[in-house]
């Protein structure tokens, strides 16, 4: 029953992370990069699958704090800490993808319109952070 439980809140995390993540990249990634004014069959891919890719990591983001915390349902207690750790550990993740993918490999580039902060633009540095706690509190209201 337990395994039922996990499995059932591993996929949740990983469904609403992706379609929270779809509409973040949808809303932003037209207007907040260059090169983005394409087809829309392959704009729609991309989006697709960056917002899998997005999905992945929050998930590894969840399961991460859930080794250290030892309890891979923790989402059941939201305590502050664990929030603020889970956001940190968005951050990280976000400023190493952002910066590698900018600065090193130059997958993508920002608009003149995209707010930085050293460097980094700020809708990327807070989107896994925010639509990670968003997906983890939506689980835990439907858990309940």
């Amino acid at each position: 029953m337990k395994l039922k439980r996990i499995l059932i809140c591993l996929a949740g995390i990983f469904l609403f992370s992706f379609l929270l993540n779809f509409l973040w990249e949808s809303l932003h990634g037209f207007s907040l990069y260059t090169d983005h004014i394409i087809n829309s069959d392959k704009y729609v891919r991309m989006m697709i699958y960056m917002s899998f890719m997005d999905a992945l990591t929050i998930l590894t983001m969840y399961l991460v704090c859930a080794m250290f915390i030892k309890d891979v349902l923790w989402l059941k207690k939201l305590q502050r800490r664990r929030v603020v750790v889970f956001f940190i550990v968005g951050l990280i993740v976000a400023i190493a993808v952002e910066y590698w993918a900018v600065y090193v490999t130059h997958e993508w580039y920002y608009d003149d319109k995209m707010p930085v902060i050293l460097g980094i633009g700020v809708s990327p540095l807070l989107q896994l952070s925010v639509t990670g706690l968003l997906s983890l509190w939506v689980i835990q209201r439907l858990e309940k």
